[in-house]
């Protein structure tokens, strides 16, 4: 693990989301940088892949109470607790959508001048360590 932060910067623990191309196998590498007649931009990506993407799989049984689901990277997680989530998605302003509302409180942890801040940092590896790449989704059961 201390030698993928050396080489390729602080891969998170990711599952299904994020960091894909240290998910690439040797092989996958080769051709991608045939097909875009460049090298990967991974320095000594010797004896990949370095991460897998197997996620986390929970099997639930859709009853009547359940209303919705929210499928997220660990980036929304860093600034939100599940219980957190939940009542935002049901407290959604009716304009608004669900995932960027999530998304909007995860940055701003309730500060409205921390939010403006932290969008206001442009692309590029300072804005990396300032504000985690986030995905959201969010399937409304009606």
């Amino acid at each position: 693990s201390s030698g993928i932060n050396a080489e390729y910067g602080d891969p998170q623990p990711t599952r299904a989301f994020g960091d894909v191309s240290l998910k690439w196998s040797s092989r996958e590498k080769v051709l991608l940088d045939y097909v875009f007649d460049e090298t990967s931009y991974i320095p000594n990506y010797l004896t990949p892949p370095y991460l897998i993407s197997r996620p986390d799989v929970h099997s639930v049984t859709l009853r009547p109470e359940h209303k919705f689901l929210i499928l997220a990277s660990d980036g929304l997680w860093d600034g939100l607790s599940d219980e957190q989530a939940v009542r935002l998605v049901l407290e959604t302003p009716e304009n608004m959508n669900t995932a960027t509302w999530l998304i909007r409180n995860s940055l701003s942890r309730d500060n409205e001048k921390r939010l403006f801040k932290i969008l206001s940092v442009p692309p590029g590896p300072i804005c990396r360590n300032i504000r985690d790449d986030i995905t959201v989704i969010v399937i409304h059961f009606t």
